[in-house]
């Protein structure tokens, strides 16, 4: 079993995500002078993308975050790993190519440090909850096997 299983890195994708939308609606500034971004946008080359709490732009951005949040909840209260098994690798997929394209066209609008650095953090939350769903569906598979062994049902000469 592992440390950190799929719901609680999901519960903690979704907080990270509640925790940006709150900052970019309460206060953006908070969001764009953080280290690690300024950090990012330093050692990549990257524009350092400013938000002002008068730009309409960045209420939609976080709204549509704490949305994003919220569509990652409501998956587990059902069968969750079907579900996630199938989104993970695309968000992956999509991350990756977000980040790879910040990254070779630096002069782009959205090669910016806000946008490089979320894909960055969501490259890596999504490949530690990919990884945790995978172990449970093993893990999953592994007691089924066993249950039909016990039972006489499975035959692994066959």
């Amino acid at each position: 079993m592992a440390l950190l299983n799929g719901k609680t890195l999901i519960i903690l994708r979704s907080s990270f995500l509640w925790t940006l939308a709150y900052f970019l609606l309460v206060d953006p500034r908070a969001v764009s002078g953080y280290s690690a971004l300024v950090l990012f946008a330093q050692a990549m080359q990257l524009r350092l993308v400013e938000f002002s709490p008068n730009n309409p732009v960045v209420p939609i951005l976080g709204a549509f975050l704490m949305f994003q949040g919220i569509a990652d909840i409501l998956p587990l209260s059902g069968d969750y790993l079907s579900h996630f098994d199938l989104i993970i690798p695309f968000r992956l997929c999509a991350y990756f190519a977000l980040g790879a394209f910040c990254y070779l066209k630096k002069y782009a609008l959205l090669s910016n440090s806000f946008v490089f650095f979320f894909s960055m953090v969501e490259i890596t939350l999504n490949f530690f909850i990919y990884k945790a769903i995978r172990e449970e569906r093993n893990d999953n598979i592994a007691k089924q096997v066993n249950v039909e062994r016990a039972r006489g049902h499975y035959n692994h000469e066959e």
